[in-house]
């Protein structure tokens, strides 16, 4: 059933049929970024087996991470209305 579907003549009326639909332009087109897209799904397949740092944005040495920032900053608030009401 299938094999009489992949004969040469199909194939031709199937490729003559997207020429019409898309054009010869936009043929080059659809073939190129078929391939980029493949090629990124190949990249992003080999990229998952490979490990991934915790924390891209390393904290340089004497840095506070910005939730600890935070922390600080409300504590030192706390602390001046604490000493300001008392």
């Amino acid at each position: 059933m299938i094999s009489g579907l992949v004969s040469p003549v199909h194939l031709m009326i199937l490729l003559v049929i997207i020429l019409l639909l898309f054009g010869a332009k936009r043929l080059p087109e659809m073939g190129r970024s078929l391939g980029q897209g493949i090629q990124e799904f190949k990249e992003g397949l080999n990229r998952k087996d490979e490990p991934e740092e915790k924390h891209p944005e390393a904290v340089e040495e004497g840095q506070k991470p910005a939730t600890q920032a935070l922390r600080g900053e409300k504590q030192q608030e706390e602390e001046k209305a604490a000493h300001t009401k008392g």
